[in-house]
Formats: C-alpha cells, structure tokens, sequence
C-alpha cells in the first residue's frame, strides 16, 4: 500500500501563492485586513510549513540513499 501523508501546512502556503501571484486584488481581500497579531500567526505558519517542507524533503532524500528523487506534493513513495 502507498504510504501518502498530505501536508496541510504546506498545501495551505502553495495555496496562498497560488493566489498571491494570480489574483492580487484577492489576496489582498484575504490578508489585508488581519491585525498584527494575525499577521504574525500567519508568518509563523508559513515559517513552519517551509520547515516541513524541507524535513520532509530531507527524508525523501535520505530513504532514497542520498538522491533527491523527484519532489511530490503530497509527499507519497
């Protein structure tokens, strides 16, 4: 059975660029008026699905014997 583990964080920050690049007047809707408060949790949220990302990829890269292999969304072997 194939083991495929999604990653919400990093789905929800490929999500939120997606948006960013492509509809700016949205993005801006979305995140325009969140507090500082907001802003930070949302910074600290992208921080930490670039810190999963890159374990995530560390692990791919170790199971695979030290090759990056081809990178997947969803984390699946």
């Amino acid at each position: 059975m194939e083991n495929c583990e999604i990653d919400e964080y990093i789905i929800f920050k490929q999500v939120l660029e997606e948006v960013q690049g492509t509809n700016p007047a949205w993005y801006n809707v979305l995140t325009g008026t969140l507090t500082a408060d907001q802003q930070k949790a949302l910074s600290d949220v992208i921080v930490l699905a670039d810190q999963r990302r890159a374990a995530a990829e560390s692990k791919r890269i170790e199971e695979a014997g030290g090759t990056t292999g081809k990178k997947n969304l969803w984390n699946c072997k």
